[in-house]
């Protein structure tokens, strides 16, 4: 009841800013990266090849690992290699001078701005989410269930609990918040309209969660999308991510027998 509110209130503010003559987020007008050095190209590179594994690997499931054989050693070695893409991606970005991380969204400044934005934009997604993911219920199985989901309830551990809370709250949100909306949606907005990007984007953030979790999390990413295309701020969608699937976790766990 709580999301529920939170959802119905920040639509009611949208509403009421939108009869003021007023936009429903203000837009950061910084300059943006035009993406023609060379490591910012390798970066852009190495974030196609990064999504053409995983949309491969939910195109050909049989490779994928099973929920069961999942292991604290393979768990860890998601954060080492999540978290190790992640700052090689930032340090390609950044090059040797820490003001051109800014033309990226990736900026030195106090959390306050960033977690304010992500709460609106958490509370933004809650309702349009809610939809598609009743609409999504009568596919969704335990054998369709998130691996980590399963993991997590199967295994009621501290360590299994904490490992899962750290690859879904912090590594993922950083991971794929740089790759889909840092990267791809800012090198595609130096070519086409925001109107087409945030959704090119968002469809290819939901084909790699699957058939059954990519449609329910299609209107997360178009809010992800179009959050970044105001704020510009890298912070601001991760702050976004990690409260979505915080609350997925949580609710995961409330229902645990």
């Amino acid at each position: 009841m709580s999301l529920v509110y939170c959802g119905v209130s920040v639509w009611v503010k949208i509403w009421q800013r939108r009869r003021q003559g007023l936009p429903w987020l203000d837009r950061c007008d910084e300059p943006r990266a035009a993406w023609t050095g060379g490591s910012e190209r390798l970066a852009l590179l190495l974030a196609w090849l990064w999504f053409g594994l995983h949309l491969a690997s939910k195109i050909a499931p049989e490779v994928a690992s099973k929920p069961r054989g999942i292991t604290h050693a393979a768990l860890w070695s998601v954060v080492a290699l999540s978290g190790g893409t992640t700052l090689l991606l930032i340090a390609l970005l950044m090059g040797n001078d820490w003001r051109s991380a800014r033309l990226f969204g990736l900026k030195r400044r106090p959390l306050a701005s960033p977690l304010r934005d992500g709460w609106f934009g958490f509370q933004l997604a809650i309702l349009p989410m809610a939809v598609a993911m009743i609409a999504m219920a009568p596919f969704r199985t335990r054998d369709t269930q998130n691996p980590l989901l399963t993991l997590m309830t199967d295994n009621l551990d501290p360590i299994t609990i904490a490992l899962v809370v750290l690859i879904a709250v912090v590594i993922a949100p950083l991971s794929e918040e740089l790759i889909f909306r840092v990267i791809l949606q800012s090198w595609l907005r130096t070519v086409l309209p925001a109107r087409w990007v945030i959704p090119f984007v968002a469809v290819s953030f939901a084909a790699i969660h699957g058939p059954v979790d990519g449609p329910a999390l299609l209107p997360l990413s178009l809010v992800l999308g179009c959050v970044f295309e105001r704020r510009h701020n890298y912070a601001t969608v991760v702050v976004i991510h990690g409260l979505f699937n915080a609350t997925m976790l949580a609710l995961a766990l409330l229902t645990v027998e």
